[in-house]
């Protein structure tokens, strides 16, 4: 998996100053994004706080354990709607083959709504910096619950996501399973989640195209650099294991000389000896 990308200014981000974004050498699992969406959350008062609650209120609890058995564990199946730069279907996340930058969005808040400005904005960099798209090395999505809040049909989210200049792949959590494994309940939040599910980098609010293009920049240059890292210890590895065979051979051979060379001079000498005497 390629990661490499130009990160030599091309898109005028300042390393220096990370503006919020939060670079991580390490990844996040979900209770370590949880716990730092919860300490954050009362900074941070543009997103929109959901109660947790669903529209059947006390009725979900009356037929609980009925219908299909929701996963608990990723990957997890998002239901795609027909607009525009999405297409209907499923869509896997997290992905077995690339990363993906999952926007937590909800159509009933002003501050997930206004947000998409600024991902389609650092979407537009990324496409011209990294291998970009389901069949590439990273892929953005928008996800709305499908059971908190106001939860809108598959018409509803495709007219919406055209209605706020929606262009790239949009869908519904139906199940609530996304949100609950990485314990999201605000909105918008974005995080970059990994072939293994692990969070890179996120954020629990609306932040600048800006900040979303270097918490990127940052994670996948990280797990360049990791991957460097583990190719140079394999190879240092393999070249000692050489070392020690070329030792044992080395001195193999020498022993055999020697042994020859004496086995040798001994049969001659005792040779010559016999021929002299007689």
């Amino acid at each position: 998996m390629n990661l490499s990308g130009d990160r030599d200014g091309e898109s005028g981000v300042t390393r220096g100053a990370d503006d919020g974004a939060r670079g991580l050498s390490r990844p996040l699992s979900r209770r370590r994004f949880a716990a730092t969406v919860v300490a954050t959350s009362t900074a941070a008062l543009a997103g929109c706080l959901d109660g947790g609650t669903d529209d059947t209120g006390e009725d979900a609890e009356e037929t609980a354990g009925e219908g299909p058995t929701v996963p608990s564990e990723p990957p997890f199946e998002v239901t795609t709607v027909d607009a525009p730069g999405s297409e209907a279907g499923t869509m896997t996340v997290p992905a077995s083959d690339r990363w993906i930058l999952v926007n937590f969005s909800a159509t009933q808040c002003p501050t997930s709504e206004a947000h998409l400005g600024d991902i389609d904005e650092a979407r537009a960099e990324l496409r011209d910096r990294y291998d970009f798209g389901p069949d590439g090395d990273l892929e953005v999505v928008s996800v709305v619950s499908g059971t908190r809040g106001t939860v809108p049909t598959t018409d509803e989210l495709a007219a919406w996501w055209a209605e706020h200049d929606g262009a790239w792949t949009v869908g519904l959590d139906e199940e609530n399973a996304l949100f609950d494994y990485y314990d999201v309940d605000q909105g918008p939040s974005l995080a970059l989640l990994d072939e293994d599910a692990a969070v890179r980098w996120s954020r629990d609010s609306a932040v600048s195209a800006r900040t979303i293009i270097a918490g990127v920049d940052r994670a996948l240059e990280d797990a360049t650099d990791d991957a460097d890292a583990t190719d140079g210890d394999e190879g240092a590895d393999a070249e000692e294991g050489d070392d020690t065979v070329n030792a044992d051979a080395t001195g193999n051979e020498e022993n055999t000389t020697v042994a020859d060379g004496t086995g040798d001079a001994d049969d001659a000498t005792d040779t010559d000896g016999v021929g002299d005497d007689a």
